[in-house]
């Protein structure tokens, strides 16, 4: 995986969270604070956590940052690790 891979993997993650925030943004100025709204408010954060998160995953992949055991092991069990979360909070 090369340098073109990660700048349109990461241009694609980058324009998500900006979605993802501007909706959070929205749902906290117009929002009520219902439980319901509390949940949707979790979830969006733990999108734009997983965004990120899979962003510093496709750096490593594609040498940027350096492969390492511990940073590749840290990745996937963040990216687990908020996948459950997402798969909760829905």
């Amino acid at each position: 995986m090369g340098l073109d891979f990660f700048i349109y993997y990461a241009e694609a993650n980058i324009v998500c969270i900006i979605i993802l925030f501007i909706v959070l943004v929205n749902d906290r100025l117009y929002g009520m604070m219902q439980e319901k709204q509390i949940w949707f408010r979790r979830t969006l954060i733990a999108h734009i956590l997983y965004f990120v998160s899979d962003t510093g995953w496709a750096a490593a992949l594609s040498d940027l940052l350096p492969r390492t055991r511990l940073l590749v092991v840290l990745f996937n069990l963040t990216n687990y690790f908020l996948l459950s979360l997402i798969g909760y909070e829905w």
